[in-house]
């Protein structure tokens, strides 16, 4: 207490210590986010290391594949999958267990963005985003090529099949992945804009 000429008591006001990251209004959200990136991060991990650990599924990948494309009504698939992936579908499906261990990777360090607090703000929680984003794509198109590969359309009512899903489990990691590309990218460019108006002169 401050005791002045009157012997007026008046309360001394501590500075307000700052907030914690994690202790914000965004909390949990923040936190959701991260628990939602690191569920799907650890389904593609598994699906990764799956692929990798079997003794079958390089040599068969092509087998598969040539499967999907009888009454695929996906035609333009068809013809690319034919064409392109077909002659190469040993190099195909290395290419799919690496690329399918980098988007785990990717969806991990977006769950670490999200948990840190530090997003946008810190460099390297933007750098890890960058890495989250290029997983986001990469995923994306990923499950749209499996989705396509099933021969799954545009999703819609199907009230003849009441007992499986109205979506498939690709289908809603697609969505997904597009989802949380726009919540990714959407901070940095409201960043972007603060840092255009606080430059500007006027």
């Amino acid at each position: 207490m401050l005791q002045l000429q009157h012997n007026v008591e008046v309360p001394v006001r501590r500075a307000a210590r700052p907030v914690p990251a994690l202790m914000t209004r965004a909390q949990p959200a923040s936190v959701g986010l991260a628990i939602v990136e690191a569920v799907i991060g650890y389904e593609w991990l598994l699906s990764a290391l799956n692929k990798m650990l079997s003794p079958t599924f390089r040599s068969g990948l092509a087998q598969q594949m040539t499967m999907s494309m009888q009454g695929n009504p996906n035609a333009w698939w068809v013809a690319l999958a034919r064409s392109v992936a077909l002659p190469h579908a040993q190099l195909c499906a290395v290419l799919v267990e690496v690329g399918e261990l980098l988007v785990a990777l990717g969806f991990f360090a977006g769950a670490v963005v999200w948990a840190s607090g530090q997003f946008p703000v810190a460099r390297w929680a933007r750098l890890l985003n960058g890495g989250a984003i290029a997983a986001l794509l990469g995923g994306a198109l990923m499950t749209a090529n499996y989705y396509l590969m099933a021969g799954e359309t545009l999703p819609g009512l199907n009230p003849g099949n009441p007992f499986n899903e109205g979506l498939s489990v690709d289908g809603m990691l697609t969505l997904a992945a597009v989802s949380l590309l726009v919540v990714h990218v959407a901070p940095l460019r409201a960043r972007a804009t603060r840092r255009g108006r606080s430059a500007d002169p006027r």
